[in-house]
């Protein structure tokens, strides 16, 4: 039986083909992890193994935030010549400076901000069900539900858990079947450079924020991945009881200096990919049992161990 990825892709200004080379470097990764366990016996083609597969969300906003952004433009209106030259030039110079900013702010901010509005998030969980849906249709496995491991990044950690919550929620106003809930389970939740615990203040603060999504599978892990340097990224465990509880760590690592780090946590050297590819392969060995299952207890209990210092 194989594995169902999906990533999530965070704030930003992100194209459709955004995870063009995330996937295959997941893929060797993974095929890397498992002939390092199995090593003559590993599977031979990937495609065997897992089936990844990647949301675009950032469509639904980029209209909105581009009408926003041409109202900026357009301010403040040159002013007629009169002034010290000096202070021309300096207007001059300064507008293409505000233009970059305006395109920051609409773009980065815009995301969040828009992300509140009900029919944003309607449309965005949308977009994670279809995706889920293609995820079906190339699995193709009768019977069982299908592992589901999510990886999702800055705000699209947010999003994601709020997906998997009105998945399994029965008062949700969502409508059409519910395609997690009917045909996936929920196998793992990789949040990297999450600013989830920030969310906890619109419901009131991390004393009210005691909801948290969980994970449905035996051996399933909610591992949080952070950079000390990622200004968005946050812990999660120590926000309350209820997330120390379902979060079984919040994992340090190093993915670039100050401000970059929030967008290296893919990068073909990232620690973050081999947390991920670690208990991915685990899953495949024990989900097709290649292995007796003392010595896939014993792979589950050194990944917890040796969580964020594998090499």
């Amino acid at each position: 039986m194989k594995l169902a990825v999906v990533l999530v892709h965070g704030i930003g200004n992100y194209r459709k083909n955004w995870a063009s080379k995330i996937i295959p470097t997941i893929e060797n990764r993974l095929k890397l992890k498992l002939k390092n366990i199995l090593g003559s016996e590993a599977p031979k083609n990937i495609g065997d193994v897992v089936v990844i597969s990647r949301t675009y969300w950032e469509g639904v906003f980029k209209d909105r935030e581009r009408k926003l952004r041409n109202k900026f433009d357009g301010f403040p209106k040159p002013t007629k010549a009169g002034g010290p030259w000096w202070d021309e030039i300096g207007k001059y110079i300064w507008r293409p400076f505000k233009r970059f900013q305006n395109e920051i702010i609409a773009d980065f901010i815009g995301d969040i901000i828009g992300y509140l509005h009900k029919d944003a998030q309607r449309a965005v969980y949308k977009k994670i069900s279809d995706t889920l849906k293609g995820c079906c249709s190339r699995v193709k496995e009768d019977g069982d539900k299908i592992p589901l491991t999510f990886i999702a990044h800055s705000l699209g950690s947010v999003m994601t858990s709020d997906y998997i919550y009105e998945q399994n929620n029965p008062l949700s106003d969502t409508s059409g079947p519910k395609i997690m809930k009917d045909h996936f389970i929920l196998d793992n939740f990789f949040t990297v450079g999450s600013p989830l615990s920030l969310f906890s203040l619109r419901f009131g603060g991390p004393e009210a924020f005691i909801k948290p999504i969980s994970i449905e599978s035996p051996q399933g892990r909610w591992v949080n991945i952070v950079d000390e340097d990622d200004p968005v990224g946050m812990p999660l465990k120590v926000l309350n009881d209820a997330y120390n509880k379902v979060i079984l760590k919040d994992v340090i690592i190093n993915s670039g200096v100050y401000g970059i780090s929030h967008l290296g946590y893919f990068k073909k050297s990232s620690k973050a990919l081999d947390i991920i590819c670690q208990k991915l392969a685990i899953d495949w060995i024990a989900l097709n049992q290649k292995l007796p299952k003392e010595e896939i207890d014993k792979l589950y209990e050194d990944y917890d161990k040796t969580l964020g210092v594998l090499n």
